[in-house]
């Protein structure tokens, strides 16, 4: 029961993730998805290299690696809070 709640909350991650990560066009929805793809690439690095910090930090802290599963958890909480955050700002520099 216990791994089933760890595979649904990181589902539920994944896709507020994809969610937030969605550049939308109004009428165009092949631009929608490539502009959506092309923005989850650029900006998976950066969300890589602060889950990286962060684990490291925690690492250093308790002494030993945390498992996959809240590495996972992680990424997709980081990922959310900025693609939030440029999610804003693409929608604002839409209607400019």
């Amino acid at each position: 029961m216990k791994s089933f709640k760890k595979i649904f909350a990181i589902v539920i991650l994944i896709i507020l993730y994809v969610l937030f990560s969605v550049r939308y066009y109004q009428g165009n929805l092949a631009k929608t998805a490539l502009e959506t793809g092309i923005h989850i690439l650029t900006v998976a690095p950066f969300l890589f290299g602060g889950t990286l910090i962060l684990v490291s930090v925690l690492r250093k802290f308790t002494g030993e690696r945390p498992p996959w599963a809240m590495v996972i958890r992680i990424y997709l909480t980081i990922g959310i809070f900025v693609e939030f955050i440029l999610g804003i700002y693409h929608y604002v520099s839409q209607g400019q």
